[in-house]
């Protein structure tokens, strides 16, 4: 028992990343961004939102924040070696997503929060936290 538990702790931890899982990431809609950001910020959305970059641990994020509040409003990579909590990543088949997914608007939401969402090949081009505020 204890072994089998081992195994399954260590092949979580390889396949997962950090933010593989959204409710519990540190750059997650509806925090204050603290750390992580990059200091240069692109203002859109007629002021209301500052468009930023992250790294956490190696991996990019683009981050939408709200500029008077700095509350992170959405989040997203395309990076490769990112890696959700299911296991998926950039470039697997947008099948994988809709087997365990419910269909969202511009994807499919994952069990950890994340929306897999498709390129026109039907492989998985990026996860995102929300649909893109710049809709």
């Amino acid at each position: 028992m204890r072994r089998a538990l081992l195994c399954t702790l260590l092949f979580v931890g390889c396949v997962s990343t950090p933010g593989a899982d959204l409710h519990n990431f540190a750059l997650r809609p509806g925090v204050k961004a603290r750390r992580y950001l990059s200091g240069i910020a692109t203002v859109h959305k007629g002021g209301l939102l500052c468009a930023q970059t992250a790294t956490v641990h190696g991996i990019k994020f683009d981050v939408d924040v709200a500029c008077s509040t700095g509350v992170i409003v959405w989040v997203e990579t395309r990076d490769p070696r990112f890696r959700t909590a299911e296991g998926l990543s950039i470039g697997r088949p947008m099948s994988d997503a809709t087997a365990i997914g419910t269909a969202a608007d511009e994807g499919f939401r994952l069990p950890s929060g994340w929306i897999a969402k498709p390129n026109s090949d039907g492989k998985i081009e990026a996860f995102s936290s929300a649909e893109s505020p710049t809709r």
